[in-house]
């Protein structure tokens, strides 16, 4: 049997400045999954994953955030190879992990949601698209000068996945689906959960062709148990997926630009 990476994308929603009792259960939650590589978006610095450490984090203290808060972070058990530079630190962070199946570049993001700028008079989605166009250049040039590396983009996409299209910018949609065809990447969390489990999904894993899904992916939505109520502990579902695979080489596509 090949070797396996277990990873788990969830947006905690801030439970380091709001609703703050939610940050041990969050923790805790976590830590049964077992998930060798977590990418938690909207956390803040003090936040831990058992048997896991932060090895990357975005620029902290970006509006609207506060200054102990990242837009993302990733937490693993393997160790650092590379840190490597991002175009916008505010919003991702990336870092190459020697794992199992070989090294493995990890790009967790966050994207812009749908009004991100509208106090400075810009339009609905115009900073998500702005993002998206940024953001797949950074992956262009990982694939380009990693060719031998499996690479990984997971976090809040703000966008659905599915035919109902109930938040999504579709040309962002369309653009960053593309781009994945070209750097020989897919999105493993195309799925239509509305209809599947009942709510939309924004969260998203894409990943090297060369990195085989095992099984379907999950998307657990955590509660815990507080007055004798089950309370949500994210407005975000987490996502989860299992992985095998072996070296490969990409070989490039001139579809893959932006």
């Amino acid at each position: 049997m090949l070797p396996r990476i277990r990873l788990c994308t969830w947006n905690i929603d801030r439970s380091g400045v709001r609703s703050r009792w939610r940050s041990g259960p969050q923790s805790a939650w976590l830590t049964l999954q077992q998930a060798d590589v977590t990418v938690l978006t909207e956390v803040h610095g003090a936040f831990e994953v058992e048997g896991r450490c932060a090895v990357a984090l975005s620029a902290n203290g970006q509006p609207p955030y506060a200054s102990w808060e990242h837009a993302v972070g990733i937490w693993s058990r393997y160790p650092v190879i590379e840190h490597i530079p991002v175009g916008d630190p505010s919003l991702a962070c990336c870092v190459t992990l020697q794992t199992p199946v070989g090294p493995v570049v990890v790009y967790a993001t966050i994207l812009p949601y749908r009004n991100a700028g509208q106090h400075d008079g810009r339009s609905a989605w115009e900073i998500h698209r702005l993002s998206v166009k940024q953001q797949i250049s950074d992956w262009t040039a990982i694939r380009q000068a990693r060719p031998d590396d499996h690479v990984v983009v997971a976090g809040d996409f703000n966008m659905t996945m599915e035919p109902s299209n109930t938040y999504v910018d579709r040309s962002s949609r369309q653009r960053l689906l593309q781009a994945c065809e070209g750097l020989s990447m897919r999105c493993l969390t195309a799925y239509d959960t509305r209809s599947e489990i009942g709510r939309s999904n924004i969260d998203h894993i894409l990943a090297s062709r060369a990195l085989w899904l095992v099984g379907a992916p999950e998307f657990p939505h955590p509660a815990h148990k507080l007055a004798g109520a089950d309370r949500l502990l994210s407005d975000h579902n987490a996502v989860i997926v299992t992985f095998e695979g072996q070296a490969t080489q990409f070989v490039w596509s001139s579809t893959a630009v932006a």
